[in-house]
C-alpha cells in the first residue's frame, strides 16, 4: 500500500449537473470507507444532496442550475457538434469561475482528484498537491470501439480537436492567472501521468492495449440511495398499481414551452405503445399539462432504486444514466443530443441492449412508440440487457478504485 494510506484529506472538485457529480460521490464514499477524509467541492445547490450521503461539502463557483443551462444548450443547438462545442465552452467558463474557490480549499489537502471537467488541474499545480485525473469520455483516448460506431474517424477527430481547443486553451488562461506555465500539446497532457481513471465497465468499452499504463479502466462508480432515504409514497403506489413501467429519464427541471412540448410528446408515445411510464424530471412542466393515469412525472429519484423496477429506459444516452441503465439490466431507447452521447447510444445498440438510437432532430411520439414496442417485444434484447447487468453488478468498481489510488500513491 502506498503513501495514501496515511493521507487524511482528499479534495474532489466536481462541477456540472447532478449526473456529472454523481460518480464522484460514489468514489468519495468508497474512499471515506477506506479511512480517508473526503471533501466534495461543488456548486451551492448541490450541498444538501452531497451532505445527505454523509460527505463533507464545500461550495465553489456560481449558484446556478447547471442542469437547466446544459439542457437549454443541447436543445437549442443547430446540430450535435455545435451543441457539444457550446457545452465545452460553457463548462470551461464555469471552471474558471470556480478557480479561486478551489484554490482556497487546497491548504492541507493531500491529494486532488481532478474530475472530467479538469476543475482543480491548475490549482493542484499551484498548491503543489499531487493529483490523479478522471476521463469519462474514453473517445478522447484511443478506444477500439471508436472505429466501429456511428462516430466515424472524422467525427472522432472533431471531438478531439474540440476538446483540445475548448479545454486546453481556457485552462491555460487559468494557469496564466496563477503564474503557471501553459500546458502544451493535446488534451492528454492535461491528464495525470501517474493515474488517469476511466470509470467505465470493460464489459461496455474495451480498453485499447495501446493505452499508456496510467490510463486504467476501473468500472462504473454508481451511487446508491442516501442514508435514511425513503421512496415517495405516490411513486410506490404507482408502481404497485400495474406492471413494471418504462422509465423516461429527462433530467433537469425546465418548464419552458420546449420542455412542455417534449413532455406531451413522450406522454403520447406511451399511449401509442400501450405502456405505463414514470418520467423523471420536468415536474414544473408537468403541472401545465393533463397526465393520464398511466403516466407519472417525478422529480429526481435515485436510479439505483427506480430502474430495477422498470421494464425499459428512455434517455439521452448521457454517461451516468447509460451506466445506471446497463447496471440495472434493462434495455434502453437512446435519443442522443450531442456527439459524446452518440458514442454511448451506439454502444448500447452494439451490445444488443437497445434498438438503434433515435436522432434528436427526428424525435417524435411515433418514433419513440415504435422503438419501445420493438424493445419490449425483443426477448433476446431483454435477456442480453439482463445478463450484462448481472455481470456489471459483480464488479466492485469503487472498492478496487480506492485500492488502486492507494497503491499509486
Amino acid at each position: 500500500m502506498g503513501a495514501l494510506a496515511q493521507m487524511r484529506k482528499i479534495l474532489i472538485p466536481a462541477i456540472g449537473t447532478r449526473s456529472d457529480v454523481q460518480p464522484y460521490l460514489a468514489l468519495g464514499l468508497g474512499l471515506q470507507r477506506a479511512g480517508h477524509t473526503v471533501t466534495i467541492a461543488s456548486h451551492p445547490g448541490m450541498g444538501q444532496w452531497i451532505k445527505s450521503h454523509g460527505l463533507t461539502f464545500a461550495s465553489i463557483g456560481p449558484n446556478i442550475h447547471l442542469g437547466n443551462e446544459a439542457e437549454k444548450i443541447r436543445t437549442r443547438a443547430k446540430n450535435k457538434v455545435l451543441g457539444f462545442i457550446s457545452l465545452m465552452e460553457f463548462t470551461a467558463s464555469i471552471v474558471e469561475r470556480c478557480s479561486k474557490d478551489i484554490l482556497k480549499l487546497c491548504p492541507g489537502a493531500d491529494l486532488m482528484i481532478v474530475t472530467h471537467s479538469f476543475a482543480g488541474r491548475a490549482e493542484s499545480d499551484k498548491a503543489g498537491i499531487p493529483f490523479i485525473s478522471v476521463t469519462i469520455q474514453p473517445q478522447i483516448i484511443p478506444v477500439v470501439e471508436s472505429h466501429q460506431t456511428g462516430i466515424n474517424r472524422a467525427t472522432s477527430a472533431v471531438i478531439g480537436a474540440v476538446m483540445n481547443s475548448m479545454m486546453v486553451g481556457p485552462y491555460n488562461h487559468i494557469r496564466k492567472q496563477l503564474n503557471l506555465p501553459p500546458i502544451k500539446g493535446s488534451l492528454e497532457n492535461m491528464m495525470s501521468g501517474r493515474l488517469n481513471l476511466v470509470p467505465v465497465s470493460p464489459l461496455v468499452v474495451t480498453p485499447d492495449p495501446r493505452w499508456a499504463p496510467q490510463h486504467r479502466m476501473v468500472g462504473y462508480w454508481l451511487l446508491g440511495e442516501p442514508p435514511g432515504w425513503s421512496s415517495p409514497v405516490e411513486i410506490r403506489a404507482f408502481l404497485d398499481a400495474g406492471g413494471p413501467p418504462v422509465a423516461i429519464w429527462l433530467g433537469g427541471s425546465l418548464s419552458g414551452k420546449e420542455t412542455i412540448d417534449l413532455l406531451k410528446m413522450f406522454v403520447e408515445a406511451t399511449r401509442f405503445a400501450g405502456v405505463r411510464a414514470i418520467i423523471v424530471g420536468s415536474q414544473e412542466a408537468a403541472r401545465k399539462i393533463d397526465l393520464p393515469p398511466t403516466v407519472m412525472v417525478s422529480g429526481w429519484i435515485p436510479p439505483s432504486w427506480l430502474l430495477p423496477k422498470c421494464c425499459a429506459l428512455v434517455h439521452y444516452a448521457g454517461f451516468t444514466i447509460t451506466g445506471a441503465g446497463l447496471r440495472a439490466g434493462i434495455p434502453a431507447v437512446s435519443i442522443p443530443q450531442t456527439v459524446d452521447q452518440d458514442f454511448w447510444a451506439q454502444r448500447i445498440y452494439q451490445l444488443k441492449c437497445g434498438p438503434k438510437a433515435i436522432p434528436y432532430p427526428e424525435l417524435s411520439s411515433e418514433r419513440v412508440a415504435l422503438a419501445l414496442i420493438e424493445t419490449l417485444r425483443d426477448t433476446q434484447m431483454r435477456q442480453q440487457a439482463q445478463m450484462l447487468g448481472e455481470q456489471i453488478r459483480l464488479e466492485s468498481s469503487v472498492r478496487l478504485t480506492a485500492q488502486m489510488i492507494e497503491q499509486a500513491f
